[in-house]
């Protein structure tokens, strides 16, 4: 597991966001030398975003479940970064493999936290291009990764290598090439879009 500590200075990725077609550029503000256990970091350059409504996640409008302390910690420090989210209940969602994810919604932005082999990753996206899909990516040395995806109702399945899988609580865990397509898949039978690395 990789502990580190951020400052106030750098912009920080908890992990890597892989969201929308264009690969957006949202970034997870880690700061004020809280430690936490986080992927392997990556800068990405942070902007505001419009006021926009947040997809609906039923899985997280129905959770009970609620914050570890450390997982409140992380709120609050990237609602430091991202303002939206202060004071915004955090819910607590599972996917089908057992994997623990956090969600927290605001006007502007949504934010997903998730476990993984190194400890937990964190993102936050615009509420326009969460409603595509927020993803936490972990990438291995032997050229595969791990997606994990918060998706919304709309998504009836996420695919990647030939493998389709339908979300369990709005998540979904892919199993992939580092540079494979992972696509979304509407339950309307609309176009899939590429929610995957570029």
């Amino acid at each position: 597991m990789l502990r580190t500590t951020t400052r106030k200075a750098t912009a920080t990725v908890a992990a890597i966001l892989i969201v929308g077609g264009a690969g957006a550029a949202t970034a997870a503000a880690l700061d004020d030398s809280v430690p936490v256990d986080i992927a392997p970091p990556t800068v990405q350059q942070h902007t505001e975003a419009p006021d926009h409504p947040a997809p609906y996640y039923s899985a997280v409008a129905r959770s009970t479940q609620k914050p570890t302390a450390r997982v409140s910690e992380m709120v609050d420090v990237l609602a430091d970064r991202f303002p939206d989210v202060a004071g915004r209940r955090v819910r607590g969602i599972k996917a089908a493999d057992g994997t623990q994810a956090w969600v927290v919604s605001g006007n502007k932005y949504t934010c997903l936290g998730a476990d993984n082999r190194e400890g937990t990753g964190y993102t936050c996206s615009p509420n326009g291009e969460a409603f595509d899909g927020v993803s936490i990516a972990e990438r291995r040395e032997d050229g595969t990764q791990r997606t994990i995806a918060l998706v919304p109702d709309r998504i009836a399945s996420v695919s990647a290598d030939g493998a389709d899988v339908e979300p369990t609580n709005n998540l979904v865990i892919t199993e992939h090439r580092a540079d494979s397509a992972v696509e979304a898949h509407p339950a309307d039978g609309g176009s899939p879009f590429r929610i995957g690395t570029e």
